[in-house]
């Protein structure tokens, strides 16, 4: 974990999590590192001994639950799944304005006296 520009190491033993010569947490382990209101998921990189990188455990989950599926591949396809998302927003907030414009015109209508009964229509009293 990194935290204020210092780095942080702990080694998985067995089961457990040892930090500074302690089982813990993974949650205890942030919690002693960087206080509350961390996420130990989205804080925590693991090096697994068969890669050769670091991955957020956060996307590991992801990985492993099949959830990280429609995640964009880089820069360049994650602008493209913005751009889509923006588009499609933007077709909605039109439909949304012309059914409301639509609504107004047609309760304006039939607000109008040719559209009003006769019975409905109250005299002027002078």
């Amino acid at each position: 974990m990194s935290h204020k520009g210092r780095h942080y190491y702990a080694r998985v033993h067995g089961d457990q999590l040892i930090y500074n010569q302690h089982a813990v947490s993974p949650r205890a382990m942030v919690l002693s590192i960087a206080g509350e209101g961390r996420n130990a998921w989205r804080d925590l990189w693991l090096h697994l001994p068969q890669e050769g990188n670091w991955i957020n455990a956060a996307r590991l989950r992801r990985l492993q639950t099949g959830q990280d599926q429609n995640q964009p591949r880089g820069p360049a396809a994650a602008l493209s799944a913005a751009a889509q998302a923006m588009n499609q927003a933007l077709k909605a907030a039109v439909t949304l304005i012309e059914h409301v414009d639509y609504q107004s015109t047609t309760v304006l209508e039939r607000r109008l006296p040719k559209n009003r009964r006769s019975v409905d229509l109250l005299e002027d009293i002078d």
